[in-house]
């Protein structure tokens, strides 16, 4: 009789597994076999913009990503060629970084994805017609490194359970502590962005959507871990996020503020504050309380009143700008510059600021849409009687 039931059972699980499988294929196109799946979301002519036909298919793979224990996806960003250079990179970045917020807002945790772009240089059909142009403005979703859960009741959990006797407080390794309440503990994962070379990383500024320039505070995102199915709790958690001793930008100075990607670049709108300061051992804290377990990219900021307007100029006419950053390591501030012309682009300084501490970086192509980087201390570069940055032929032999 045991051994009927253990035969029946297994049978049970094995057919579960299937009808499963089986719902992935539909969902993501994957195969017997296969180690690695691509999908591909499609855009309008100079748009960054999801339509009803890309959030569908983003729907279902994330539908499908259920199943798993772990996986990876990659994200590529591409234009068709109706436009410069510069415009199109911009514009790969923005298509990429759509779909990766569409993806964290849907509860696919950050850590999961990685993007690169690539403007208009990897077109898979030739951009002689309208129709080959809709093929090549796309994103392409690569779907990696799958692992099956080991039980299927572990794949999905519908919310996290309420535990009515006592409340459990995490502290994650990087300082953040989530008071989960009634709930059970680690269903969340808060990621902080601290200094410039995480900014960086992450294509993250530290300016607004109208272009003012700020100092950060402290970057964070709330990802939901991967085996709940649900974003929105019945009851709100508590998270403490540290602050960071910038002298730029004091805890009483903040606000706060949404990331936005429609420049390319992540920027910020300022939202209304929604967060408390209290003091914890010592220590002082964002507290913000939520139901929402995925947050893609907030920031407490604060902003820089007194800068300099100036512009970087490339002199070699053989080249053309592509990107020019500023960045201040001790004032955690990453600042992007907007093109004039091809050699030309205006950028903002923080005024009076030490020019041994400010890094200068650029990026510049040649005719054949070869990109280079160059990057220089401030008080290493030529500038003008008005304090315009002159970036010459021999400045560019010394990278």
């Amino acid at each position: 009789m045991l051994n009927i039931q253990l035969n029946r059972l297994g049978t049970f699980m094995m057919t579960t597994r299937l009808i499963s499988f089986i719902i992935l294929i539909f969902f993501t196109g994957l195969s017997f076999g296969q180690t690695e799946t691509k999908s591909t979301i499609y855009f309008a002519s100079n748009k960054a913009s999801l339509d009803e036909e890309a959030t569908q298919n983003l729907d279902s793979l994330v539908q499908g990503l259920k199943l798993y224990a772990d996986f990876k996806l990659s994200l590529t960003g591409h234009t068709d060629d109706i436009g410069s250079n510069q415009f199109n990179d911009r514009l790969s970045c923005q298509r990429v970084i759509a779909v990766q917020n569409y993806l964290i807002a849907k509860g696919i945790a950050e850590s999961k994805i990685k993007f690169d772009t690539f403007g208009e240089r990897k077109p898979i059909v030739s951009n002689d017609s309208d129709k080959n142009r809709g093929q090549n403005r796309r994103v392409e979703v690569v779907l990696s490194e799958l692992q099956l859960a080991n039980k299927i009741t572990d794949t999905v959990k519908p919310e996290l359970v309420i535990d009515t006797v006592k409340s459990t407080i995490i502290t994650q390794e990087n300082g953040v502590i989530i008071d989960y309440g009634k709930f059970s503990a680690g269903s969340v994962n808060v990621k902080l962005i601290r200094n410039t070379e995480e900014m960086e990383a992450k294509n993250i500024t530290t300016m607004t959507t109208g272009g003012n320039v700020l100092a950060s505070n402290i970057i964070f995102c709330v990802e939901r871990m991967s085996n709940y199915a649900d974003c929105i709790l019945k009851e709100p958690i508590t998270i403490y996020i540290p602050i960071s001793s910038n002298p730029f930008c004091r805890s009483a100075d903040v606000k706060f503020y949404n990331a936005d990607s429609t420049s390319g670049s992540i920027r910020w709108k300022e939202i209304t504050p929604d967060f408390s300061i209290e003091t914890r051992e010592g220590k002082e804290y964002f507290v913000i309380s939520t139901t929402n377990i995925c947050i893609p990219f907030k920031n407490f900021d604060c902003p820089c009143l007194n800068v300099l307007e100036t512009t970087v100029k490339l002199k070699p006419r053989k080249y053309r700008l592509n990107n020019v950053r500023v960045i201040y390591k001790s004032a955690n501030a990453l600042l992007e510059g907007s093109e004039i012309n091809k050699r030309l682009w205006s950028i903002q300084l923080l005024d009076r600021f030490d020019k041994t501490e400010t890094t200068v970086k650029i990026k510049y192509s040649n005719k054949r849409k070869k990109e280079f980087m160059f990057e220089a201390l401030l008080s290493n570069m030529t500038q003008d009687p008005k304090g315009n940055i002159i970036v010459k032929k021999k400045d560019l032999k010394k990278k």
